[in-house]
């Protein structure tokens, strides 16, 4: 609800334009959408920040809840004890917050039992980096179904 909230202020200030909702049809995406008028309605839109950084973290969860007892500890490649992802979270660019601030808010991943390390400096990206892979596949899309 928080990024609803923030959205509808940032529109607000944007001066309440006209809004446009886009819905997609997962099962026939490629038939009924126009791509690349939607890619240069994300691209024109004020509505997406113009910068975002761009955080890479690895993330170590833990296999099992079994804790070895202190008598019974050897020393064991710790890939035995953890699994490992690696996570690149997006941030807007006018922010720079902690990762434990980050990680506090709603988000999509399962936090418990993890140990998360933020690899690398955080990278500045700007929205037309950001979409310049989108539009590399819509230019590339040689593939289209029931279109004439």
């Amino acid at each position: 609800m928080k990024k609803y909230e923030a959205f509808v202020e940032k529109w607000k200030a944007a001066g309440s334009p006209e809004l446009y909702f886009v819905t997609m049809d997962i099962e026939k995406c490629y038939d009924s959408v126009d791509s690349r008028k939607l890619c240069e309605l994300l691209r024109r839109t004020d509505l997406l920040d113009k910068e975002y950084y761009a955080l890479s973290c690895i993330v170590l969860k833990r296999k099992n809840n079994v804790l070895m007892e202190r008598e019974t500890l050897t020393k064991e490649p710790i890939k035995n004890h953890f699994r490992h992802k690696f996570h690149k979270i997006g941030i807007d660019g006018g922010q720079y917050p902690t990762l434990l601030e980050i990680l506090g808010q709603e988000n999509d991943f399962n936090f418990k039992r993890t140990l998360i390390v933020e690899q690398e400096h955080r990278k500045k990206l700007f929205k037309k980096d950001l979409l310049a892979p989108l539009d590399y596949i819509i230019q590339n899309n040689y593939i289209t179904f029931n279109k004439a």
